[in-house]
This record gives C-alpha cells, sequence and structure tokens, in this order.
C-alpha cells in the first residue's frame, strides 16, 4: 500500500507536504458510471485485501486497486478485524467482553409489522390485523424509522431495543465486510490510467 501511495505526485497543503490521494476519486470515476463493472463481494473472517486481489486478479499488488475502488485509505481502521484481533480490540477499549457486553451503546428504535390495505392506503398494526375476506388486498410491510438514540429515561421494551456496545462494535466490523470489485476484465484498463496519472 505504501509503494502505490508513493507513486502519487506530492501538493503542498497548507504548508505541509502530502500526497494527492484526490487521484484516486479521478481514475475510478470513468468506472462507477456503469454499476455492471463492479460485483458486491463479502470478506471472510481473517482474509486479507492482498489475498483477494492475488485470487481475483492474480497478483497481490493490484490491492491497491480495491482499496480505491472501496475509498479505503487506512486499511488498518477501514478493514474488518478477525474474530481474534476483534476481541483484542474490544478489551483494549472497553476493558473486557463482559463490561462491553453490559454497558449500552444505544437504544435502537424497534422494527414494527404493519398491514397496508393496498385500495384505501390504510395501515393497521399486524397484531390488530383479522384476515377476514373484507373485500380488499393487504400487504404486509415493516417499518424501521431507524432512530438511535444514546440514553432514554425508562424506555418502553416493545418500542426500543437496548444495543449494548459489543453489538454496536462488531455490527460496525461486520458492516466492513461488504466491499465491491472492479471486475477483472478492466484491470489492464485501470492500472495503465494509473500510470499516465502518476506520468502525467
Amino acid at each position: 500500500m505504501s509503494q502505490y501511495f508513493a507513486a502519487f505526485p506530492s501538493i503542498n497543503y497548507s504548508g505541509t507536504n502530502a500526497k494527492n490521494i484526490t487521484l484516486r476519486s479521478n481514475i475510478i470515476k470513468s468506472f462507477r458510471q456503469n454499476a455492471n463493472n463492479f460485483y458486491p463481494y463479502t470478506i471472510k473472517d481473517g482474509e486479507t485485501a492482498d489475498a483477494i486481489a492475488y485470487d481475483y486478479y492474480g497478483d497481490a499488488n493490484y490491492v491497491w486497486v480495491i482499496y480505491m475502488v472501496n475509498n479505503i485509505i487506512d486499511p488498518y481502521y477501514e478493514w474488518p478485524l478477525n474474530t481474534v484481533e476483534f476481541e483484542k480490540f474490544i478489551i483494549d477499549k472497553y476493558g473486557s467482553l463482559a463490561l462491553a457486553k453490559s454497558t449500552t451503546a444505544y437504544y435502537k428504535k424497534i422494527a414494527i409489522d404493519y398491514y397496508v390495505n393496498n385500495t384505501t392506503n390504510t395501515f393497521i398494526l399486524a397484531s390488530l390485523y383479522n384476515p377476514t375476506t373484507d373485500g380488499y388486498s393487504w400487504t404486509k410491510v415493516t417499518i424501521d424509522d431507524d432512530i438511535k438514540i444514546s440514553a432514554i429515561t425508562n424506555p418502553d421494551p416493545a418500542i426500543w431495543k437496548q444495543i449494548d456496545t459489543y453489538t454496536d462494535e462488531s455490527e460496525q466490523n461486520e458492516n466492513k465486510r461488504n466491499i465491491s470489485l472492479l471486475d477483472n476484465s478492466f484491470i489492464t484498463s485501470i492500472d495503465r490510467q494509473l500510470r499516465d496519472v502518476m506520468n502525467g
């Protein structure tokens, strides 16, 4: 990764010499115009970016393509931790796994199931829905406001779910597993574009 950034030209940023990493977006922009140029990939536990680059592109040195496509600048913080690393991270940050699991991170509004009348567009709670023949067509829907609140006094358990810090950190780590891979048929093209930018 350091070799990849070493190739980028330097700029003066507020009096500091820095690498012009904005070139990353310029290179990938043309490929983003077609969603079919990418496909979703889920990182396995302990799988590294260079291993994915080797398996998919045939060369571990193309790890920079994976980082660029997914806008990853710091692989240490933006790549999912494996199970051992994650538990060590939790212990270092919260003191112990047990403490992290017993500490509230936030309260999340619980998703509620409704039935919607397809003709009148009226809603009824799923718990109150009576599937009688009323001449209307009904569709079951789930409404989740995705509201998170850090602290609530006497939260109603029917409305709010308590999320502990271990679960919160675990969900954030798991979300990092979902990345996109540039179709390997474009690897030669993007490699050439990078070289052109570096030499330009």
